[in-house]
């Protein structure tokens, strides 16, 4: 017998979209494009094709853009009503002040910000056959996967386990009773999830549910919002049957027909030039772009402080690129003007090490060692303009497989420029650096790299670790026993950038003294670009041809598995956070070049069993 469908529904539009910052500044989540359509008519339009004919919308932040698009909405058959809230009442505050919609019939609340296409059936099956207080849509495979169940009954929402086996998502989408504002506080902001942990200490149940042949994506972030236009895209070609509902692409904007866009969305009121090469990028409305991006990119005005706004000459036409994250706590973000481009750093001081960029910086320059030039620093404001290097790494030309080798060298020969005649100078001028490679430095390396990748990641027991952790001692005490260069610290292939066909040093903040071989091992030894280990002696034999002190084939072996063993634990660590996950991609090949080295040197029989597993 088929399921008669609930007919009316709460859609929440009214979220302040905190991680698509800051092109939320510009549209809310909710009207943001995705296969052609704002995000809010695909809600309105899958409900209507359920049967839904009484909605209502809350909104809050940029309401009036909300209100507007409601406003010119045509769905035959469909009542649209708003609830304005002045004060932003959380998605279980939206129901107490709705109970006049909510009636006595069981009713659909949805989020406006997710992709969804599902048939609703087993929900409303389950609902009936139940009568519990709500019925949630679940997936078993995307998201953080924090939910937990017995057969279909909720039995928490924060899993001691994310994502293991039996874990799911909640997506965003559940039938609900009205019984449901019986659980709330009485007035002001709360979650539904609140009213659901409080039903359910009560006596009531929770239900959940995956939904087979369904599709789910969660808006969250620029790449989530990429992924799934690509997705949403991608099944629109195929033609595929019953997928989300597509809309031929249309907007305002201009793309000048010499533009090449890859995996990019333009909203509308964007204009994207002949020289534009766009690759996994948003632009936001009000942006002009006529070069070479990804990323989100929006109107500087809408990003820059005042001050920020006056040292770069003023933000007419400006397009601002917000770039990722590198893991010091600094914000990038790159200023594409008419016929250049600009860096701006805005500077966080958790980090004691990130105070010193600006006087490395001067120190490394004076010295000859290619770094970016700074144009203007303030301590105060805690900002920095500066040359912008481009976007071409020594990572990109390796994985071109075009004039590597001849890159390398030249990065090699600016290295020995840092580790001598920079490291002279920073001698003679006392200059302040990081404390310097020691016992210490090294055993919190090994910690980091038991503890995160070790214990945490790959789960081994306690003896092995030990066992493991005592035989790291020996690299320590090898490479206390080098002499001491000026490090870079972090030298792999992402912090050396190409211009004009010469290598730039970037993300320095953490120099210190300590054993080139470190270094060496960081660039030559790097996870992300795996060199050939013909390649890697030829330039380990021209560094010793070049440098003053050059570095031994069984040093450099030793400071490849101190390197390689810290790799693994940062990214073990960065790989657990929820933004952090594309650091797990790198593990399987830092392995394999640890196994690499360990060929190398003896002393290491418990590690080299467990990488050669």
């Amino acid at each position: 017998m088929k399921q008669k469908i609930p007919r009316r529904a709460v859609v929440l539009a009214a979220g302040f979209g905190t991680r698509l910052l800051p092109l939320t500044r510009i549209r809310p989540k909710a009207l943001l494009p995705l296969g052609g359509r704002p995000m809010l008519e695909h809600s309105l339009r899958l409900l209507a094709s359920w049967g839904v004919d009484d909605v209502l919308v809350n909104c809050h932040w940029l309401a009036d853009q909300v209100v507007d698009f409601l406003r010119g909405v045509r769905l035959p058959g469909m009542k649209i009503s708003i609830s304005h809230e002045p004060e932003i009442l959380g998605t279980g505050g939206v129901l107490r002040r709705a109970e006049w919609f909510l009636g006595e019939e069981p009713f659909w609340m949805l989020n406006a910000d997710v992709a969804a296409e599902l048939d609703p059936a087993p929900l409303v099956h389950l609902f009936r056959a139940h009568r519990p207080l709500a019925v949630l849509w679940l997936h078993p495979e995307r998201g953080p996967r924090t939910v937990e169940l017995q057969g279909n009954r909720i039995t928490t929402f924060t899993s001691r386990r994310p994502g293991s086996p039996g874990t799911c998502t909640f997506c965003g989408l559940q039938l609900l009773s009205p019984a449901i504002t019986q659980y709330m506080p009485p007035d002001g902001f709360s979650s539904i999830i609140t009213a659901y942990l409080n039903g359910i200490r009560a006596g009531q149940s929770v239900l959940g549910a995956a939904v087979r042949d369904s599709y789910w994506a969660d808006i969250g972030s620029p790449e989530a919002f990429l992924e799934a236009q690509r997705e949403i895209r991608d099944a629109h070609r195929r033609r595929r049957p019953g997928r989300f509902l597509y809309a031929s692409e249309s907007h305002e904007g201009r793309i000048h027909p010499d533009a090449r866009l890859v995996n990019t969305i333009v909203m509308d009121h964007a204009a994207v030039g002949p020289r534009a090469e766009l690759h996994d990028a948003i632009v936001a409305p009000g942006c002009r772009i006529n070069g070479r991006a990804s990323n989100l990119l929006v109107p500087a005005a809408a990003v820059l402080t005042p001050s920020e706004t006056e040292q770069a000459g003023g933000t007419e036409g400006v397009c601002a690129e917000m770039l990722p994250g590198r893991g010091s706590g600094r914000t990038f973000i790159r200023l594409h003007r008419d016929r250049d481009t600009l860096m701006l750093v805005r500077h966080t001081y958790e980090r004691a090490e990130n105070r010193r960029y600006i006087p490395h910086t001067a120190l490394l320059h004076e010295a000859g060692v290619n770094v970016p030039e700074i144009f203007f620093h303030s301590s105060r404001k805690a900002f920095t303009l500066m040359e912008d290097l481009g976007t071409k790494s020594l990572q990109e030309v390796i994985a071109s497989g075009r004039n590597a080798e001849t890159a390398l060298r030249g990065t090699l020969d600016q290295v020995i420029r840092f580790h001598e005649d920079a490291c002279a100078l920073a001698r003679r001028r006392h200059h302040a650096l990081e404390p310097p490679f020691n016992r210490g430095l090294y055993e919190w390396e090994h910690g980091l790299f038991c503890g995160k990748y070790l214990a945490e990641h790959l789960h081994l027991n306690a003896p092995a670790i030990r066992r493991i952790r005592g035989e790291l001692g020996f690299a320590a005490e090898a490479l206390l026993r080098e002499p001491r260069v000026l490090l870079h610290r972090d030298l792999q292939s992402s912090n050396i950038l190409f211009k004009r066909n010469a290598p730039y040093f970037i993300d320095y903040q953490g120099m210190r003294m300590g054993p080139a071989a470190y270094d060496l091992a960081s660039l030559l030894c790097d996870p992300y670009v795996m060199l050939e280990e013909d390649l890697q002696m030829r330039l380990l034999a021209r560094h010793r041809r070049r440098a003053a002190a050059g570095v031994e084939e069984d040093v450099f072996w030793l400071a490849a598995v101190q390197r390689l063993c810290q790799a693994l634990g940062a990214y073990a660590r960065l790989g657990a956070l929820p933004q952090g996950r594309r650091f797990l991609d790198h593990i399987s090949p830092a392995s394999r070049m640890l196994a690499r080295a360990l060929r190398h040197v003896p002393h290491f029989p418990a590690l080299r069993a467990l990488v050669s597993r």
